[in-house]
């Protein structure tokens, strides 16, 4: 008998410890910490290991293709300069501060890209806690849906696309969310202020999402409101049940929606609209091409109803076009006439939509609960949350469908957005919405098996075991027969890879209903044992783990690495260019000048200057005609550019190198992993060619011919009687500087980086220096005026001037928002430990 109440009594020590270690946080950090580890490692082994040898992740829009000097870049753009190494020293777009830049500054290039992917979903996750336990789901119960939203389908495998910002976007909204809510139940002003500043990190990695993303938290927050008037209009005591409001709360709601709004206004908005309208420019560019058909082009991503079966079966369409094993062959961005015309996209996805078994079971029980009655009915506020994240679902889910569902005619003439691509894109709200309801169905559940109301459970066990043996046979009967899609699959032009589409459709499914299978295994125990606090708490953990194995499977194969040593590798030409006295531009006729062309990114990142802009880039209109007017004499394009470097095939300069100012600096061979190695014996197919009769970089003219615009400049250049090295061409009226005979001034140059020139001029230096850059009316100057020079280029004139003179090329957004930032962080702080200090000093009063 002592013996047996020893066991009790230790069963229940047990019981208690359990309970209250995995309702704790002691969980997170040994439970859920560990498994988010692991399942980093098994998603991101492949690049981690492989950054020694140059092997990192790999995406067509998110190539970690970095320059040498990237975090010297980082920090000037930073402070406000930017500047492009291939389209004549052209000002880049500018950007601002956000707080992953400091991950540039600390890890070298390849170890920031693969951080910066995993901050974005780490941050996803860490909001997602933090969101949850603000409504009162704390432990595993809020760590599986936190692991769920932090790798959720959609947003995960965008990898596969290179969208990095986005997973950064969809962990500022969820923790922009959590902010609101608590600034209005605690009626805080720093939760307000935080919160807008989040809005801002979204709207700068990723506008459009964003925007939805911002209705999303307005609609949040107003909910939110609704549900804390009380803590504004309290009933009064003694019965009387009329509500008066108190005016401290309400002020201070008020100051804090001011201050969010302002902060939001003054640093939010202006990169908003900088960035709006360069995408809607973009588009409407984009829509002329393709006749003008506004609907078509906006639309053209909307997702097909029948793809919500890949909400269960991870790729049952296929995973991505680009992919060799399994290519994606559903409707996701088919073009309007394709099937009669074959015009335009077939299709193109480089994601899946995958949310999982879990998610969707869990969001449905959460559904049950809201027409519960009595013993355990839900509270009114965890009823009102419920039934607003199913809203979200179904109003989401409907306008991703897009051109297939009527609702989009009418968002269609909403403006903003009707300039948004992609319907598919209002999927990221329905994938936070159906976690949100995962927590609540996962909480409720659990509270059903406390208090042991196993009915429903249950009835959830048995659905998951039914439709997990319904997925294994239609498996089986796609494995074998291919469901009738080989027509399907011969019509997309796949018939050479039908087996393994086949074999990936049968994966699918099986996928499916194992998830469904094990979550029937898991609801099974737990229900037998509902009494067992061990069991019961046990099982979360299991579901944990379960979870994190579907998303290791399900998102693995999205995840792409590439041998990158070809872009870092050493380049003895490069070195040849850079090694010149003076600065000196390169014109490539060598490489197709590509985004991922790795000869003309290894260039490009070693700073060699680039005459031709590559095929990705947006030259000036001033560039094109440049290139335009020029484009049969060659010799003079290089001369007033400063080009004293070529490269290109043998056989194309055959001619070219017997003239007199040409001489060969450099044969060389080009690998089939494009390393670059030289030739002594000067017999490779590729050369390396100096023009010696190229201007240089900066020169001091002392004589010079007026044009009336940059046309007229052009045209004078195209003269072969015009002496570009003893004349300049200026744009625009006379000059009060003098002009002479003499011929120019090689000016010394102290330094000439990428966004900022010193040099050094003689004593009383009269005239106009000539820049080689493209004129930009951002550039500052020390001394002198500002001109336009040889159609587009950058000028200074100069009278009696002496010592050096500066030029820089000057963007002030981004500075104000460096300072700003860190304003609003220091006071947020300071306020912060205000409060801090007050109320140890009203405990040690007390």
């Amino acid at each position: 008998m002592e013996i047996s109440n020893d066991i009790r009594l230790d069963m229940t020590k047990l019981q208690v410890f359990v309970k209250s270690f995995v309702s704790s946080h002691r969980s997170i950090i040994f439970v859920f910490l560990p498994v988010l580890v692991l399942l980093l490692s098994v998603l991101f082994w492949d690049s981690i290991i492989g950054i020694p040898a140059h092997r990192s992740l790999w995406s067509l829009d998110g190539a970690p293709l970095y320059p040498d000097d990237y975090r010297a870049q980082t920090v000037r753009e930073l402070t406000g300069h930017s500047w492009s190494s291939s389209m004549l020293g052209s000002p880049g777009t500018d950007r601002v501060f956000q707080p992953e830049d400091f991950l540039k500054l600390i890890f070298s290039p390849l170890v920031y890209h693969l951080l910066s992917w995993i901050c974005g979903f780490m941050l996803i996750t860490l909001a997602t806690l933090y969101f949850l336990y603000s409504n009162g789901i704390k432990g595993l119960r809020a760590a599986i849906p936190a692991l769920a939203l932090g790798f959720s389908g959609y947003t995960f495998t965008l990898m596969s696309a290179g969208h990095r910002a986005t997973p950064m976007t969809m962990g500022y909204a969820v923790l922009a969310m959590a902010l609101v809510r608590n600034g209005i139940r605690g009626r805080t002003i720093v939760h307000f202020v935080l919160a807008a500043l989040t809005c801002v990190y979204g709207i700068i990695n990723q506008m459009d999402v964003m925007g939805f993303l911002l209705i999303l938290i307005a609609a949040y927050g107003l909910m939110q409101l609704i549900l804390a008037w009380p803590l504004y209009c309290p009933v009064r005591k003694g019965g009387d049940e009329k509500q008066r409001p108190r005016p401290k709360a309400w002020v201070k709601l008020l100051i804090a929606l001011l201050l969010a709004a302002t902060i939001f206004g003054v640093v939010g908005m202006p990169f908003y609209r900088a960035l709006s309208d360069n995408v809607i420019g973009q588009r409407d560019e984009a829509i002329q091409k393709t006749d003008g058909n506004r609907w078509e082009f906006i639309t053209n991503w909307s997702l097909p109803p029948e793809q919500l079966l890949e909400l269960i079966a991870p790729s049952f369409y296929g995973r991505e076009n680009t992919s060799q094993d399994c290519p994606y062959w559903g409707r996701l961005g088919q073009s309007m006439n394709w099937k009669e015309s074959k015009q335009g996209f077939r299709n193109y996805r480089q994601h899946n939509l995958y949310v999982g078994a879990m998610q969707i079971t869990f969001a449905l029980y959460a559904f049950i609960l809201l027409f519960r009655k009595g013993k355990g009915a839900l509270s009114r506020e965890r009823r009102i949350d419920i039934w607003f994240w199913w809203g979200v679902t179904v109003l989401t889910l409907l306008l991703a469908f897009g051109r297939y569902f009527p609702l989009y005619r009418i968002v269609y003439h909403i403006p903003m957005l009707n300039k948004i691509r992609c319907p598919v894109k209002w999927f990221h709200l329905t994938e936070i919405s159906i976690v949100f309801l995962m927590s609540f169905g996962l909480h409720g559940m659990w509270q059903d098996l406390k208090d042991g109301n196993i009915r429903l459970p249950r009835r959830f066990c048995l659905g998951a075991a039914i439709i997990a043996g319904v997925l294994l046979i239609i498996a089986a009967v796609a494995q074998s027969t291919g469901l009738g899609m080989q027509t399907l699959w011969s019509a997309h032009g796949l018939t050479s890879v039908s087996p393994k589409l086949r074999e990936a459709m049968g994966g699918a499914l099986v996928h499916g209903a194992c998830v469904f299978g094990a979550l029937a295994l898991v609801l099974w125990v737990v229900i037998r044992r509902c009494q067992s606090v061990v069991y019961r708490h046990c099982a979360l953990a299991v579901l944990l783990v379960v979870l994190a194995l579907d998303i290791a499977v399900a998102h693995k194969p999205f995840i792409h690495v590439r041998d990158l040593s070809a872009y870092y590798a050493p380049n003895p030409v490069a070195d040849i260019v850079l090694a010149h006295k003076e600065p000196v531009r390169l014109a490539d006729y060598l490489t197709s000048r590509g985004k991922h062309d790795p000869t003309w990114r290894n260039f490009v990142s070693k700073g060699v200057d680039m005459l031709m802009p590559g095929t990705y880039e947006s030259p000036s209109q001033g560039l094109q005609n440049l290139f335009k007017a020029l484009e049969k004499d060659p010799l003079r394009l290089w001369q007033v550019t400063s080009t004293r470097f070529i490269m290109g095939r043998r056989t194309q300069f055959a001619k070219l190198m017997e003239h007199p100012d040409i001489r060969l600096r450099a044969s060389f061979y080009v690998t089939n992993k494009s390393l670059i190695a030289i030739d002594q014996s000067g017999e490779a197919p590729f050369v390396l060619l100096e023009y010696t009769k190229a201007l240089p970089m900066v020169q001091l003219y002392h004589a010079w011919e007026y044009v009336a615009d940059e046309a007229a400049a052009l045209q004078r250049l195209a003269d072969p009687s015009h002496d570009p090295t003893r004349t300049l061409l200026v744009v625009g009226d006379k000059l009060s500087v003098p002009k002479t005979s003499a011929a120019p001034d090689i000016v010394s140059i102290k330094s000439f980086g990428t966004y900022r020139y010193d040099v050094e001029l003689r004593e009383n230096a009269t005239g106009i220096l000539l820049f080689n850059e493209n004129y930009d009316e951002n550039r500052k100057v020390s001394v002198g005026m500002p001109l336009i020079c040889n159609a587009g280029m950058q000028g200074v004139a100069v009278s009696n001037a002496s010592g050096t003179l500066t030029t820089i090329y000057d963007f002030r957004s981004s500075s104000k928002f460096l300072k700003v930032h860190f304003f609003v962080i220091i006071s947020l702080f300071g306020f912060q430990l205000i409060r801090v200090l007050r109320s140890k000093k009203r405990k040690h009063h007390a």
